[in-house]
């Protein structure tokens, strides 16, 4: 009983004598990438007009039965957009309006993607569609490319590509192109900043 009484004393002596091997509680903190700056023109508030430019009005019309009414081939919305959670990201709050008078939200996050270096996006609509992809800037800093994978709440996934020019600080000019089960869309339009 001796030996078990002085092993545990030495035990608890060994023990006792240890540092605590306490994890590193401390939150890591990174500043902005350097190349968040590329996206401060996208800042402001932005009036959008849009318009549908494939498949054609003839080939809708063609398409339509009886009874069905030509949906628009044009819209009208906007964005805000400005840096948030200190300045790791843009967010992006925006709208399309409808010509029933109804209006489709949405907000898009942006950041720089330090490993795979270009933008990562995520986008997320009041009618439960979502997207996930990238996005890209060409050399003069100008014309932003993007592709990503959209997502129906239904399942229905859509592939998104296009691009976004800058013809100066205060106009923009885009191009869309969705593909899905139900063939090709294909978007034009136009941005303006409202000063």
């Amino acid at each position: 009983m001796r030996h078990i009484t002085i092993l545990c004393l030495a035990l608890l002596t060994l023990i006792g004598c240890q540092q605590p091997n306490n994890p590193d509680v401390a939150i890591k903190t990174y500043e902005p990438a350097p190349e968040m700056k590329l996206l401060e023109k996208f800042v402001g508030t932005w009036q959008e007009n849009g318009r549908i430019v494939e498949p054609t009005e003839e080939v809708i019309r063609a398409s339509l039965k009886d009874g069905e009414d030509m949906p628009p081939m044009t819209y009208g919305g906007g964005n805000v957009a400005d840096f948030t959670l200190d300045g790791m990201y843009l967010r992006t709050d925006g709208w399309s309006d409808n010509a029933d008078g109804t209006r489709m939200t949405f907000v898009e996050y942006k950041m720089w993607d330090r490993q795979a270096k270009k933008f990562r996006l995520w986008w997320f609509s009041s009618n439960g569609m979502y997207a996930t992809g990238w996005m890209t800037v060409s050399a003069d800093g100008r014309t932003f490319e993007f592709d990503a994978q959209g997502f129906e709440p239904d399942g229905t996934k859509k592939n998104w590509t296009g691009s976004l020019t800058f013809t100066d600080a205060n106009k923009t000019t885009w191009q869309f192109i969705e593909r899905g089960p139900q063939g090709i869309m294909k978007m034009e339009g136009e941005n303006e900043r409202q000063i």
